[in-house]
């Protein structure tokens, strides 16, 4: 499978079945969190941007960037009006991505911190280790 431009998808993780999720506290954090079936805060549409991608969230229309980033082996994912450019590269297993950050001299990709299935946990840009963590599923919303 690959991606749709325009369509709108759950972004889930593949080590906790959690989803990309906006925080309806602030409409900026981005966290992973159980899936609530339908919410548009956990829904993202797929833009074609160049050779890359966009993730734009259904609620809002604010899409998925990088908060205050200078540099180093991680960032904090937020929502904002600037997009950030994504690459994806298919895995092994079906329909599986790893959402990499490549204009940096080192990629980040998007990887839920620590593995942690507890809501609220922190989306973040981080340093490639292969761990499923880092590897998502896009499904139609």
């Amino acid at each position: 499978m690959s991606l749709v431009h325009g369509q709108a998808y759950t972004i889930v993780n593949t080590a906790t079945n959690t989803v990309i999720d906006l925080s309806g506290n602030d409409n900026v954090t981005v966290q992973g969190y159980q899936n609530n079936s339908g919410y548009s805060n956990q829904k993202w549409v797929a833009l074609v941007a160049g050779n890359g991608w966009t993730f734009k969230n259904v609620r809002t229309g604010t899409f998925l960037t990088l908060q205050n980033y200078c540099g180093g082996s991680s960032s904090r994912v937020v929502s904002g009006n600037i997009p950030v450019v994504w690459s994806l590269t298919a895995n092994a297993a079906a329909n599986t991505y790893t959402v990499t950050l490549p204009l940096l001299s080192s990629p980040l990709v998007l990887d839920l911190d620590s593995s942690n299935a507890a809501n609220g946990t922190a989306i973040l840009a981080f340093t490639p280790t292969g761990n499923a963590n880092q590897i998502w599923k896009f499904v139609t919303s």
